[in-house]
């Protein structure tokens, strides 16, 4: 599924639906720690930055880095979203949406299984 997300840009499900045990691994409530791309081991998101958006997504207020996520419309005409992808290897993150809480105003809604939490540096 991870490489499915990653590089066909196919969304994974919400928590509980069709999900194995190794997938919600990465949904579970996340302490301490960085969440990176396996794919390239570029670090994305802090741990600090995620917060409950209730929309079954692992959800965060901004990256890491400004730099580390790069942007691009995608949908349909009548429906303008903003996918991010990894800025190293163009991987398929998830998308960002303008309901998010402050710092940034915005909702990283990023993909589970495209994550992995490491310990922080």
């Amino acid at each position: 599924m991870a490489s499915a997300v990653d590089r066909r840009a196919v969304s994974d499900n919400p928590p509980g639906r069709n999900r194995t045990r190794i997938q919600l691994r990465n949904v579970q409530p996340v302490r301490a720690g960085a969440l990176l791309l396996p794919v390239c081991d570029t670090l994305l998101f802090d741990s600090s930055e995620k917060f409950e958006s209730h929309s079954g997504w692992p959800s965060f207020t901004q990256p890491i880095k400004a730099n580390v996520i790069a942007y691009h419309f995608d949908g349909p005409a009548f429906l303008k979203r903003v996918e991010a992808v990894c800025n190293t290897c163009e991987a398929h993150l998830g998308h960002v949406f303008p309901d998010g809480p402050e710092p940034s105003g915005l909702r990283y809604c990023m993909n589970a299984v495209a994550l992995t939490k490491v310990e922080k540096i």
